[in-house]
């Protein structure tokens, strides 16, 4: 009996355990404000259940209850986050456990760092940068080829690249609009303006150069990598890229120098202007840093009457095959001088006869249209004509040249012409000439002209000074004595653009644009 009643008053062990199917809980991002959202389980064992984690966006109600069938219900406030958060319900009974996450999604959202990209003439790579926790796309439009979305796998930021391509177009301007769209349905855009390379790469006035002389000729020419500025017996080196001034040179003997210009071979030639009974003479100069002048051409100027005989103008190298050239102006109809070089031996001087026969010429300009007297001569002139001519088969003989208007310019009795420059570019055969205004009517203007047929030649390109000048201080400045007859113009072809450089000193503009 006692044996019986000792195994009668033994009590069994119960091994607590949880069912729940549930692992893990999502939870909106209004939170459970109008939506209630529960966890069921089932426990052998008083439980309790608590949030693992110190929050105050998350509760659980009961906190315990009895074994059996039991569910409890979360209370979560709603979420600003742009990120995803999450706790843990623990539910416990006895030794056993039961962990559930509660995951609350994320506030979508998406901003553009900046919508829009200003793009330079040698294109880029832009980078669309987001602060997104969605995924988006970019969208160029269809009709958009110079744009091109480029594929990326690098860890980072949320960043979409697209290239721009190179736009060279002077003075041109394209745009584009990206359209944007995430996978929640956002839709914004992004902006892309490119420019293309400027046609004015540099413009002053040219009083602000301190070595500058007002009143006095100028004349630009190219010699090596630098831009010479000839004012008065002045050399003034200016860098071409910017237009500053760099240094000067004193050209020695104290000659007052009116005429400038350097041939294919880097030769220098100065010459001073005479008048009727006088003597032209032209100096060769063949280093910059030692500038000696010594003499290569003596002209005594007793055939044609004029007050002003020079503007010296060169084409080819006076060591091998070149052409040099000057005008006599202020006298009826005037004339040019030219003289040629033949294997670096200077020939006797020739002359011709100018179109403007019926008329006095103040100003004008005479140059060889390549090395030698077959390739022809332009002429321009101030002097009831105004046009630009060509002489071809010149011959020594003033009555057997026959100059044809080769380029009609429009121009009346305010304007003066006395610079032309020429050069050869991919293919074809430029010149240029400044239409300089003799009053206050109109600033500088330069035109760029196709000769590759001299004979007709056609305008392409022109530059007008009007923005460059203050119109009034200009007005009350101006040196009437010769006015409007002291400017000069030079083009310099390089691998990407035909630069025209000009000066005038009516305006007191100098400048330096480009053709493409």
């Amino acid at each position: 009996m006692l044996a019986i009643m000792a195994v009668a008053c033994v009590k069994h062990e119960i091994t607590p355990e949880i069912k729940c199917e549930v692992d893990e809980v999502s939870v909106p991002v209004s939170g459970t404000i109008e939506e209630d959202i529960f966890v069921s389980f089932s426990s052998n064992v008083k439980w309790t259940a608590a949030i693992k984690e110190v929050v105050d966006w998350c509760q659980v109600t009961p906190e315990s209850g009895e074994a059996g069938d039991a569910k409890v219900r979360l209370i979560v406030a709603e979420t600003e986050e742009l990120d995803p958060r999450e706790v843990t319900l623990i539910i416990t009974a006895g030794v056993a456990t039961k962990e559930i996450k509660v995951v609350q999604g994320q506030v979508d959202a998406f901003e553009l760092v900046t919508d829009s990209e200003e793009v330079g003439p040698e294109g880029a790579s832009v980078q669309i940068k987001a602060n997104t926790n969605v995924g988006w796309t970019v969208s160029i439009p269809s009709d958009c080829d110079w744009v091109e979305i480029v594929e990326s796998k690098a860890y980072g930021e949320q960043t979409k690249t697209v290239a721009v391509s190179a736009f060279d177009v002077l003075d041109g301007e394209r745009e584009v609009t990206l359209a944007i769209t995430t996978e929640n349905g956002v839709e914004t855009e992004f902006y892309i303006h490119q420019s293309g390379p400027t046609s004015n790469i540099w413009y002053q006035n040219v009083t602000a150069y301190t070595d500058y002389t007002s009143g006095t000729k100028v004349k630009l020419a190219q010699y090596g990598d630098k831009l010479l500025l000839l004012n008065g017996s002045k050399v003034l080196v200016i860098d071409p890229l910017t237009g500053q001034a760099v240094s000067k040179i004193d050209i020695p003997g104290g000659v007052a120098m009116q005429s400038l210009c350097v041939d294919e071979g880097n030769h220098i030639l100065i010459a001073n202007d005479a008048a009727y009974g006088e003597t032209i003479k032209v100096y060769r100069i063949d280093d910059i840093n030692n500038p000696v002048p010594s003499e290569y051409i003596s002209y005594d100027v007793a055939n044609y009457y004029g007050t002003d005989a020079g503007n010296l103008r060169v084409k080819g190298d006076i060591t091998k095959n070149a052409v040099i050239t000057a005008c006599v102006s202020a006298g009826a109809g005037g004339a040019m001088l030219a003289w040629k070089v033949a294997s670096g031996e200077l020939s006797t001087w020739s002359y011709s006869n100018v179109p403007y026969d019926a008329s006095i010429v103040a100003s004008c300009c005479a140059v060889p249209v390549g090395n030698t007297f077959e390739d022809g001569f332009l002429y321009i002139g101030y002097g009831g004509d105004y046009n630009l001519y060509y002489l071809a088969n010149f011959v020594t003989d003033t009555t057997g040249n026959t100059w044809v208007n080769t380029y009609t310019t429009g121009s009346s009795w305010m304007e003066n012409y006395n610079c032309i420059s020429t050069a050869d570019w991919k293919g074809k055969k430029y010149a240029a000439i400044v239409k300089g205004c003799h009053f206050n009517y109109d600033a500088t203007d330069v035109v760029l002209l196709d000769i590759t047929n001299p004979a007709e030649a056609k305008d392409v390109y022109a530059i007008d000074c009007d923005g460059m000048v203050h119109r009034a201080d200009d007005w009350s400045n101006l040196d009437w004595t010769d006015a409007g007859s002291y400017s000069d113009v030079l083009l310099v072809p390089t691998d990407d653009a035909l630069l025209i450089y000009y000066v005038d000193a009516n305006f007191n503009v100098i400048g330096c644009t480009q053709y493409r």
